[in-house]
């Protein structure tokens, strides 16, 4: 029986590994495009980031209460808790994202169209359009 379990557990982690989302690229955004965002609420490998520089909200967009937002898929190893309401740089749909993590299946409650990988990128020197 805990063969089995574990087995299972096996093929799930595998086949999660396997999958590639296809987050649509936003239109006219360059790859690997820096700006200025701070966080909102996010779970599991996602958060929706607020754009902080007028020079890129178009890059966002309004959605419920937030104003100038996007939904993130966030490369491995980005931890959250250390990003709470604070300022920093994000590099937008970089080349070669790292998406091969583990993550729970738990998803955000987001029903804006703009979605994009996002690298940490520090320091960042801020593209302006």
């Amino acid at each position: 029986m805990k063969k089995s379990i574990w087995l299972m557990l096996i093929i799930v982690t595998i086949a999660c590994n396997d999958k590639k989302q296809d987050i649509p690229i936003g239109e006219n955004i360059p790859v690997g495009d820096c700006i200025a965002v701070s966080y909102v609420r996010g779970i599991c490998g996602q958060a929706i980031l607020k754009i902080l520089e007028a020079p890129h909200f178009n890059k966002g967009e309004n959605e419920g209460d937030d104003q100038n937002v996007f939904l993130a898929t966030l490369e491995c190893g980005f931890d959250l808790a250390k990003l709470d309401k604070s300022l920093f740089y994000v590099e937008l749909n970089p080349d070669n994202f790292n998406s091969n993590c583990a993550v729970c299946l738990a998803a955000l409650n987001y029903s804006g169209k703009l979605r994009y990988t996002v690298r940490l990128a520090a320091p960042c020197k801020s593209t302006k359009d």
